[in-house]
């Protein structure tokens, strides 16, 4: 719950802050959000602690502020041997998939073919599958 509440607080002080950079027309009703926000923000550092609520902002808000988006920030970094393919190796490895290949199977078939063959699809699914029946 204080997640929740706190995500609230973070997402009510971010749009009041952005409003007040695009420098938007002086409202009493934008001011008094401004003001509650603000006091809210005071009330749960009281209650919180500074440290714990600094650290949420840091968590939460700096993908905001990098101008991530929300799939791309809770998207895990990908591991460090993981091979890229191209768009057509990726047809290639759909294709194996396709017909019987397990994914990894695919791709293992797919990288081992890549040598041997050029960046086309005809010829490398040849190679790819050619591996497969060996």
């Amino acid at each position: 719950m204080t997640r929740y509440l706190l995500a609230a607080l973070a997402g009510s002080t971010l749009t009041a802050a952005a409003v007040v950079a695009t420098g938007a027309a002086q409202s009493t009703t934008f001011f008094l959000g401004f003001g509650l926000a603000l006091a809210f923000t005071g009330a749960a550092a009281r209650a919180l602690g500074a440290q714990r609520l600094a650290r949420f902002f840091a968590q939460f808000c700096t993908p905001v502020l990098r101008g991530d988006t929300a799939q791309e920030a809770a998207r895990p970094e990908p591991p460090a041997k993981q091979v890229a393919f191209s768009i057509v190796e990726a047809e290639v490895i759909k294709a194996l998939r396709a017909v019987g290949a397990t994914g990894a199977e695919a791709r293992k078939r797919t990288v081992a073919a890549r040598a041997h063959a050029p960046q086309q699809f005809e010829p490398l699914f040849r190679a790819a599958a050619g591996r497969m029946a060996a």
